[in-house]
């Protein structure tokens, strides 16, 4: 297990003592409520998608991303399967508000306090699982690159077992998974394209986008990716060959100063200096008076 497992099992652990805090009523609503508005957003986005996708705009991602705008195919499906769970959560909050539906059913159930309590975390169990289902769909996204949320135990399994939605959403989760793992190999100006393509195929290899919608966005899912690797390999090159001039002058100046320092060498061994005024002027200072008087 990683530590993003340990972390998910404490926040499932907080919404299990939320659930017993609750009671019955009200996680039993909230499992209906999020079972039924994700099945049906789910099948909306399935509908409405292929034409989503000739009217928004296919975004050209920085970072890892660059040039892979074959992900947004992913990321158009996962933002109109969210909208519609928001919409449709909402539309039927508003319905149980304003039928009290809820208060009534809790009113006629006579079952002691902590019968209610002891249901609600029981009903918490498939609750859980459909939201953190939910959650770890959108983290998936390839946007993100949450490498560490793919490799968890707890989200694969999730995402493989939850009755309903894992067979439901298949498609989709493999192409997060194959799309992750493309972006976190090295990807560079030459081979982009190509990373854009598998992702590309994959979509028709596991029915998530037919062929001839695939054709039809060709043009809208060509990126561009900036010479990024290639302007700081040079820089780097510059750089190293700056550091390389210096030393280089540096040699040069200890050689100067080595043949200028050989040049008062042979110069004191010339005779010139001994015929120099500096020498007499020395010798004469040494054959005076003053000098031993010192």
């Amino acid at each position: 297990m990683t530590i993003a497992d340990y972390i998910i099992i404490l926040i499932i652990g907080y919404f299990l003592y939320l659930g017993f805090q609750n009671g019955v009523i009200k996680q039993l609503s909230d499992f209906i409520i999020l079972t039924i508005t994700s099945l049906i957003a789910g099948a909306l986005s399935n509908i409405l998608c292929p034409y989503i996708y000739k009217l928004v705009p296919f975004f050209n991602f920085m970072g890892q991303a660059q040039g892979i705008k074959a992900i947004n195919i992913i990321l158009w499906k996962i933002i109109l399967y969210l909208l519609f769970i928001f919409i449709l959560i909402y539309i039927i909050r508003r319905v149980f508000i304003k039928t009290k539906l809820e208060e009534k059913i809790n009113d006629s159930i006579i079952e002691a306090n902590l019968v209610k309590k002891i249901l609600g975390l029981i009903v918490t169990i498939p609750l859980m699982f459909v939201l953190s289902f939910n959650i770890f769909l959108v983290l998936l996204t390839p946007n993100f690159n949450l490498q560490f949320i793919k490799d968890s135990k707890i989200s694969q399994f999730v995402m493989e077992k939850t009755p309903l939605f894992s067979s439901g959403n298949r498609n989709l989760y493999e192409n997060d998974v194959f799309a992750l793992d493309l972006l976190n190999d090295e990807i560079t100006v030459e081979t982009y394209e190509e990373i854009n393509e598998n992702i590309i195929d994959n979509y028709e290899e596991t029915n998530l986008v037919k062929k001839s919608l695939l054709k039809s966005l060709s043009s809208k899912m060509q990126g561009e990716r900036k010479e990024k690797d290639i302007d700081d390999k040079d820089k780097d090159e510059n750089e190293e060959d700056y550091e390389d001039d210096e030393f280089d002058e540096d040699y040069e100046d200890e050689e100067y100063d080595d043949e200028e320092y050989s040049d008062d060498e042979e110069y004191y061994d010339d005779e010139e200096y001994y015929d120099d005024e500096e020498y007499y002027e020395d010798e004469e200072y040494y054959e005076d008076e003053e000098y031993y008087d010192e």
